[in-house]
């Protein structure tokens, strides 16, 4: 049991005696403030704990969320004879035999796991004899999310099992504006409490950072904290602290542990009576910034210090003592000021203010330098200053730096896509080595992807200044797929045309490289799809496919490359209208995906992407039941492969766009909104990080506006419609391919301002809408049912307008446009049935009277027929037409007999003649 205590630190600490004015926030500490909210969050980490499949979980977030406490709550709730623990630092590899040999499960907590070098040694002791009682479970907590990911390179062949099916658990901001200001009262109350002092008086309302939803729940506590120390010195408490961003109350926080730090300098044990302000703030984050592991090294960060350079060893000596008993640890070095985020934003606050802190880098140690940039990179989160410093600190030695740079960027959350893009121009300015761009790249993911493309970049650049053609044709794929990442679609384009030019040529020699250049021509077809050249994609996909096909029949090695091949040629086939054929090619590819899962599930995240476009082309075929259950199928797939990997998360968001579509198709609105609303959460989530993945948030964006417009709720849908609008705008200023989009989007939007009633607004979308459909189906005939939807649409706002004439004439024209749609593809018939009804009603309104009864007779005929053949779908519809129908029909006959009795007598009075 000593052994156990030696290398499983207690849940809470106790934090008596002269301690840091933070404790009080602290989750491992004496938790005045009472636990609130992430009821969601602790039922999924319970469902992990009871499902019992997978020994260890990941919690993920920003900086200043919770993680921590969560964690803390959550293993506090377990019963006896579980126990709890904190793991000690560096003891991973013998926590799970003490725990063993003492008899009683255990749950281990890691925090700052993606800093922790004695990881792999635990999980490696996890998967030691797996079924040895008692049981043994792992929560990690971690910024970045991918963990899991990052851990693969660490273990072993034989112990990387383990981390399959990991659940990752990624937290984000909680808690309404009313709960926010519910939760500082009492945190300002539990504080007080604490600290033996009468709560301060709280404004009647509060507003700004407290009350933010978009602010770390520890922004909220910091407030309340600062709240009652200020009060302890002047009532009534700060005026209207609850304004201040995080910055300026982590100043004012540390402008009162300084007075803890003026207090102790001044006891006669250590002997610093003389050491100003200044010196002892520069001492401390000198010491936070270096993360010396022994004395040796704490005197020698010490001397960055100007002040104390030239000191005598006896005064470093007492600083040291000083330090190590204001933030007392176990070692004693390096030390640490918690929570994170304030110390964090004090070291960088130094450090800008003296450089010198955290140089030379040369000096450093390896563990150091790995330090100073986990740092910077982590206080990037929440402090601006953050990221110049992490780039300056690389610059000053890039080649040395690089590696360990990328792997503190990782470790970022909110700021990574800053720091990322510090590295990109890094790499872009400098002359580097292909050995060292290759070890580089072993640590990028795709969480970096502006570093990628900039270290493909590099790559080609060596690539082109050797004789080797094979390398520079590699080096090109490699580009063109990372440009993708980053929206650089034209580029992509380019890189991978010349690509295929020398695999072709490469191939003509030798047909040995007609693997390299199958695959190249797929990635060309993916590459020429995006900027809108549907039918040169399609024809690369179909030469790619028929290589493939002749490879795989002579080596099975192929076929997976096949059905990733027919796969796309599906989704290029369909984009050219020819759905039968795109079912096709997507049959065949799920077949061969199933065949290959079974064998190796290495292959499902293939399988899923095959399914999903299954869903996509059978809704193409208004086969509405099968596209469901595929996209049901492929939906359960995906959230499987992104609770195991956050990496497929992208993925999962497209394919419950999809499912949301596939809901509506049949008419369940109720349920095709929730789908709709997750995929936007996660793409806007995404598109945070990566600007690439802007478009298909602006995707998940209409469909949500679309679902919600389903449910009546306008304005939302409006909202949703209007936001997707003008991120295609400028996405299509950036990229002519997306004026498609646009397009879509506009017609929504026009949809979403008529349901509000604003009819000039919509009329003038429709307008411009119907100028980019035009311009479309100049080049691509598949754009013509999205040009006639608009039309029909122009003509709905026109007559709404009062503008009869014109709206009979955009009504005759849509229904001109759907006939030989529809005739060609019956899933259209529904569109053509609606368009005859506004042309009936337009008719009508204009005294064509006889003509509007043609019009709304052959409507309610193919409702009829929709019916027949889709009851579920469309019976209700028809039965509602035809009661419509019925009604005009007995008006105008009443109106028929009214004109004829008419008639009749003028023709009595002698007026007419009798037959008139």
């Amino acid at each position: 049991m000593r052994a156990r205590d030696a290398v499983l630190e207690t849940l809470l600490v106790d934090l008596a005696g002269d301690r840091s004015v933070f404790d009080v926030l602290l989750a491992t500490g004496t938790q005045p403030a009472p636990f609130r909210g992430r009821r969601d969050d602790l039922a999924r980490l319970e469902r992990w704990w009871e499902e019992r499949k997978q020994p260890v979980a990941v919690v993920t977030g920003a900086a200043g969320v919770g993680k921590t406490r969560l964690v803390t709550e959550f293993a506090q709730r377990r019963s006896a004879p579980w126990m709890s623990g904190w793991l000690s630092e560096g003891r991973g590899a013998e926590v799970v035999a003490a725990i063993r040999a003492c008899g009683d499960p255990a749950l281990i907590l890691v925090d700052d796991a993606d800093q922790r070098p004695d990881l792999a040694d635990l999980l490696a002791s996890l998967k030691t004899n797996p079924g040895t009682r008692p049981e043994v479970r792992v929560i990690l907590i971690s910024r970045a999310a991918g963990l899991a990911g990052q851990m693969a390179p660490e273990l072993k062949d034989r112990h990387r099992g383990l981390i399959d099916g990991i659940r990752e658990l990624p937290l984000g901001r909680f808690g309404g504006a009313d709960d926010r200001a519910r939760w500082f009262g009492e945190a300002v109350r539990a504080y007080a409490k604490a600290r033996q002092v009468p709560p301060p008086d709280l404004p009647a309302h509060l507003g700004g950072y407290v009350t933010d939803p978009a602010e770390p729940i520890l922004t909220l506590h910091a407030h309340a904290l600062l709240a009652v120390l200020d009060s302890e010195f002047s009532r009534p408490m700060r005026p209207r602290a609850e304004a201040m961003p995080f910055d300026q109350i982590a100043a004012a926080l540390f402008a009162h542990e300084q007075q803890r730090w003026l207090s102790s300098a001044r006891r006669l044990e250590f002997g610093l009576t003389d050491l100003t302000s200044a010196v002892q703030a520069q001492a401390i984050a000198a010491l936070l910034l270096a993360g010396p592991n022994d004395w040796e090294q704490a005197e020698a960060a010490l001397r960055r210090v100007p002040e104390l350079s030239e000191a005598q060893a006896e005064r470093r000596g007492n600083i040291l003592r000083w330090v190590a008993h204001l933030y007392p640890g176990d070692p004693p070095w390096p030390i640490q000021i918690k929570p994170d985020m304030l110390a964090e934003w004090f070291a960088v606050t130094q450090l800008a203010q003296s450089p010198g802190l955290a140089g030379p880098q040369q000096l450093m140690t390896p563990a150091q330098k790995d330090t100073l940039l986990v740092v910077m990179a982590k206080a990037s989160d929440h402090v601006a200053q953050a990221v110049k410093l992490f780039a300056d600190i690389v610059a000053s030695d890039p080649s040395g730096l690089a590696e360990a740079a990328i792997t503190a960027a990782l470790t970022a959350s909110t700021g990574r896509q800053a720091l990322d893009g510090e590295l990109a121009s890094l790499i872009c300015r400098t002359t580097w080595s292909a050995d060292t761009l290759g070890r580089i790249e072993e640590k990028l993911t795709n969480q970096l992807p502006r570093t990628w493309e900039a270290v493909a970049e590099a790559q080609v650049k060596i690539a082109r200044a050797g004789p080797d053609t094979t390398r520079l044709a590699t080096a090109l794929g490699t580009y063109s797929i990372r440009l993708v990442e980053t929206g650089r679609y034209q580029e992509a384009l380019a890189a991978a045309e010349e690509a295929a030019g020398m695999w072709r040529q490469l191939a003509r020699d030798d047909p040995a490289y007609q693997p390299d250049l199958a695959a190249t021509l797929n990635n060309l077809s993916v590459r020429r799809a995006e900027l809108g050249r549907s039918q040169e994609a399609l024809a690369a996909a179909e030469e790619a496919a028929g290589m493939w096909r002749r490879l795989a029949r002579d080596d099975p090695a192929h076929q997976p490359d096949l059905a990733a091949t027919l796969n796309n040629l599906s989704v290029r086939r369909a984009e050219l209208g020819r759905s039968q054929e795109a079912l096709a090619a997507a049959e065949e590819s799920i077949g061969m995906w199933r065949r290959l899962a079974r064998d190796n599930p290495v292959q499902q995240p293939d399988l899923a992407s095959a399914v999903n476009n299954c869903s996509a082309r059978f809704g193409d075929l208004g086969r509405y039941q099968e596209a469901l259950a595929a996209g049901q199928e492929a939906a359960g797939m995906w959230r499987q492969l992104a609770r195991d990997d956050p990496a497929h998360q992208p993925n999962l968001a497209a394919t419950l766009s999809n499912l949301s579509i596939r809901l509506s198709d049949l008419g369940r609105d109720q349920e095709a909104l929730a789908p709709a609303e997750e995929s936007v959460d996660i793409r806007r989530q995404l598109a945070r990080d990566n600007r690439a993945y802007q478009p298909d948030l602006a995707s998940a964006l209409n469909i949500l506006g679309n679902r919600l417009a389903d449910l009546g709720r306008y304005q939302q849908a409006l909202a949703a419609a209007q936001e997707a609008v003008s991120m295609w705008r400028q996405l299509a200023r950036d990229n002519p391919a997306n004026q498609y989009n646009l397009a879509e989007a506009l017609g929504n939007f026009g949809t979403r301002l008529g349901q509000l009633g604003r009819d000039e607004e919509a009329l003038a979308a429709a307008e411009e809408d119907i100028g980019l459909w035009q311009q479309l189906t100049q080049d691509n005939t598949i754009y013509l049912p999205s040009l006639a939807t608009v039309v029909d649409n122009l003509g709905v706002f026109l007559g709404r307008l009062s503008r009869s004439l014109e709206a009979v004439a955009a009504a005759e024209e849509a229904v001109g446009m759907w006939r030989p749609i529809a005739r060609d593809n019956h899933v259209h018939q529904p569109r053509l049935a609606k368009a005859l009804g506004h042309l009936g009603l337009f008719l009508r309104e204009v005294g064509r009277g006889r003509e509007a009864l043609v019009a709304d007779e052959e409507a309610v005929e193919l409702w009829r027929s929709l019916a027949r053949s889709y009851p579920d779908q469309y019976q209700d519809t028809y039965n509602r037409k035809l009661a419509e129908f019925r009604r005009t029909l007995d008006l105008q006959q009443q109106e028929t007999a009214s004109i004829l009795l008419h008639l009749a007598d003028s023709s009595l009075d002698g007026d007419q003649p009798r037959h008139s």
